[in-house]
């Protein structure tokens, strides 16, 4: 089994990207340890990529206007949001990640399924096509690839 991290989110709505952005930022990184690395526009393509891994790391963006540029990690326990949120309100997607990992461990066939951890950077909602990043959130973005290289050190070690 492999772990892998995977980024969330649409080029094209602005920060709505910093999912995606992560991963490009890890990829430039010459030193990653070994775990896959996936940028998905759709949330739901994470029910058949969780298959199989041991641990995976979650990047995507979430609604919360009054924080942007915060960078939260939880891991998820099965059947649970993270502590003190409704599910729908962590994403900004129309099929919120949260739901599509729900999904994917309800169909895991084998009754295996990875360890999963979300990393959120909070955003203020996408109002209309923008293909770029607000300072907060590009700041934010680098805290976030320092967190993911960190937790791939943390997974290859174990």
């Amino acid at each position: 089994m492999t772990n892998c991290i995977v980024g969330v989110g649409e080029p094209l709505a602005g920060d709505d990207a910093a999912g995606i952005c992560v991963i490009e930022r890890l990829r430039a990184e010459p030193k990653l340890p070994p775990v896959d690395l996936y940028a998905l526009r759709d949330p739901s393509e994470l029910v058949t990529l969780l298959a199989g891994r041991e641990r995976a790391l979650v990047i995507d963006a979430r609604l919360g206007p009054e924080q942007v540029g915060r960078v939260d990690c939880f891991e998820l326990e099965p059947g649970h949001a993270p502590v003190g949120r409704a599910g729908r309100s962590l994403s900004s997607h129309g099929v919120d990640t949260l739901t599509a990992i729900e999904l994917a461990r309800a169909l895991a066939s084998d009754g295996r399924f990875p360890v999963v951890s979300l990393l959120t950077i909070a955003i203020a909602r996408p109002e209309r096509l923008d293909d770029g990043l607000s300072a907060r959130v590009s700041a934010a973005v680098e805290e976030a690839a320092r967190r993911a290289f960190a937790w791939a050190e943390g997974v290859t070690r174990a």
